[in-house]
């Protein structure tokens, strides 16, 4: 009986732990995004700015707030954790009141998605503000500044067309994002303006600019200014007054820009300019380089 007891002891025993281990090794699901419809008619609410006001979203009860074809006159203050969804960048325009306004506005936010807009009208497209947002496969255009990111680094801006815009393409103050396969085209000023911006810690992708097509703005297709440092690596820039223009206070790597496999053609004024600092300059197909400076090799001249 004593035998026969400590076996049914031990079944049980046994019995109870693997019921724990089983149940502990099923993960919590994450809460799917509440999905939110934006229309002229039909839909949960009639402006983005209804919508966002209507919501409170957290890292385990995100928002999709889906947005159908149409012009929106607005000027959109951004929450943390939606992904604004335009219903394709060609019918779904979001328009400032005035110049005066921002389209968007990002003010310490993160887990922001913003996708499908025509964004235009605004003394900038988008202001980012120490937040961090994902800014993708819009069209931004007719603006101020397109793209003004101040004082923020966990941010990717991709695959968007950044045209037409008064001041800068992009502007980075003491900001490093990821900027990538973007088309920044016929933008007055430069197309991409960094100041104080550098290669962000641990994260190498952040203060890289690659991939994108920087054509006819008005300066510069990339400005290095005031100690930044990004990786501008195998970028398309033709037919801009300077193709890169460089002046940092810094001989170090860490302070000093890399520059290298990019495409730099027919500029006004000169393809790289290294007004002062030490860039990187290497494995660039380009016809001028001027200005003291840099360590420069296999560059195709």
């Amino acid at each position: 009986m004593k035998r026969i007891s400590q076996k049914i002891y031990i079944g049980a025993m046994m019995a109870a732990a693997i019921f724990a281990l089983s149940s502990a090794a099923v993960p919590a699901q994450a809460s799917p995004a509440q999905q939110i419809i934006v229309a002229k008619s039909g839909g949960d609410y009639t402006t983005i700015s209804a919508a966002l006001a209507a919501i409170t979203p957290t890292a385990s009860t995100p928002y999709v707030i889906d947005v159908m074809p149409g012009v929106y006159v607005e000027s959109v203050y951004l929450k943390s954790y939606v992904h604004l969804r335009g219903g394709g960048r060609d019918v779904t325009v979001i328009q400032a009141p005035s110049t005066g306004y921002y389209v968007m506005r990002a003010y310490s936010v993160g887990g922001v998605t913003i996708s499908g807009f025509t964004i235009k009208g605004g003394y900038a497209g988008i202001y980012n503000y120490s937040s961090t947002l994902v800014v993708e496969n819009n069209t931004i255009r007719e603006n101020g500044f397109g793209i003004n990111n101040n004082n923020t680094a966990f941010s990717i801006i991709r695959n968007n067309v950044i045209e037409y815009n008064t001041n800068d393409g992009i502007t980075n103050y003491q900001a490093s994002p990821m900027i990538e396969d973007n088309i920044i085209y016929r933008n007055t000023y430069n197309g991409i303006y960094n100041a104080y911006s550098y290669q962000s810690g641990s994260a190498s992708f952040y203060g890289l600019i690659k991939g994108n097509k920087i054509i006819l703005n008005g300066r510069s297709g990339i400005v290095t200014w005031l100690g930044s440092s990004p990786s501008i690596i195998g970028n398309t820039l033709s037919r801009n007054d300077i193709g890169i223009n460089v002046s940092v206070n810094g001989t170090t790597l860490s302070t000093s820009p890399i520059i290298e496999h990019n495409e730099i053609t027919q500029s006004w004024t000169t393809d790289i300019y290294v007004y002062s600092g030490y860039p990187y300059i290497y494995f660039n197909v380009v016809e001028s380089i001027t200005g003291t400076g840099g360590r420069r090799a296999y560059n195709i001249l």
